[in-house]
């Protein structure tokens, strides 16, 4: 049968002829979920600058930027195969690869971020940040308060 674009295929009713009901079929707009997720925790990921591209003319068809919910994505063409692409990530994660979808047959697209990876340092990689002088300092008081109470403590038990 014929659909109109953007709407998913009715569920077909039977009519009797002759009879004096009558039938009625709703057309909804197809309805696909986005998630954009963080791949520790599989939380939504906010930030990310999503596009829903048509891989036939390379046309940006929808184009928002990811919050904490779900998006919904209504009247794309049942069917149709499409692109869901990241044009941005969120801060402190890697651009995720595009992902192939079809109208229909995935009414959820899942797409995973991955953090960026943290730079590593090696033992001459680390800066010079001094001699540790001020550690003996922070040590000296400890142990010069420690002596300092012991000592108090002493002269107590003397006076009693």
């Amino acid at each position: 049968g014929q659909y109109v674009t953007g709407y998913a295929t009715a569920e077909s009713v039977e009519i009797v002829v002759g009879s004096d009901k009558k039938a009625v079929m709703t057309d909804e707009l197809t309805q696909t979920v986005i998630s954009k997720v963080d791949e520790t925790n599989g939380e939504e990921l906010p930030g990310a600058l999503l596009q829903i591209i048509d891989p036939e003319t390379e046309e940006v068809i929808h184009q928002w930027l990811s919050e904490k919910e779900p998006h919904m994505v209504e009247g794309l063409i049942e069917g149709k195969e499409y692109v869901l692409r990241e044009d941005q990530a969120p801060l402190g994660y890697d651009i995720a690869e595009s992902i192939r979808f079809t109208v229909g047959e995935d009414n959820e697209v899942v797409m995973v971020d991955n953090h960026l990876p943290d730079e590593k340092t090696t033992e001459d990689d680390n800066p010079d940040t001094g001699d540790g002088s001020m550690l003996r300092i922070i040590i000296a008081a400890a142990v010069m308060c420690t002596a300092g109470m012991c000592a108090a403590a002493a002269f107590r038990r003397r006076e009693e």
